[in-house]
């Protein structure tokens, strides 16, 4: 079954991961096979929340140019972080530009 950008939820996991996908179980699930972790291991109740779609997070430049192709990047936010650039989107901007596979992880802070 295919599915739908538009019924893309994202939640915040723990205190790391931020995942997506339409169904939330499905999403718990295919994360605890991805990392290796049970459930009351993965899902940290002090982080736990369903995230706006509007929230931010930062890809890299590289990455925002591939994908995105924008006329202004200065427009979304532009900030150097560990010797990289950086441009600041919306997870709903990942969802329509860069992700076609769910759930999936959409923005962690482990590197």
């Amino acid at each position: 079954m295919e599915n739908t950008k538009e019924k893309i939820k994202v939640w915040r996991f723990n205190e790391y991961d931020w995942v997506a996908g339409e169904d939330l179980d499905d999403a718990i699930e295919w994360y605890c096979c991805k990392t290796g972790m049970e459930k009351h291991d993965a899902i940290d109740e002090a982080f736990f929340e369903e995230c706006n779609l509007d929230e931010t997070v930062y890809v890299d430049e590289a990455t925002f140019q591939t994908y995105y192709k924008p006329k202004n990047v200065a427009s979304y936010g532009r900030v150097q972080k560990y010797g990289k650039w950086f441009v600041k989107v919306g997870f709903n901007d990942v969802i329509q530009h860069e992700i076609n596979d769910f759930p999936c992880i959409i923005a962690t802070t482990e590197f």
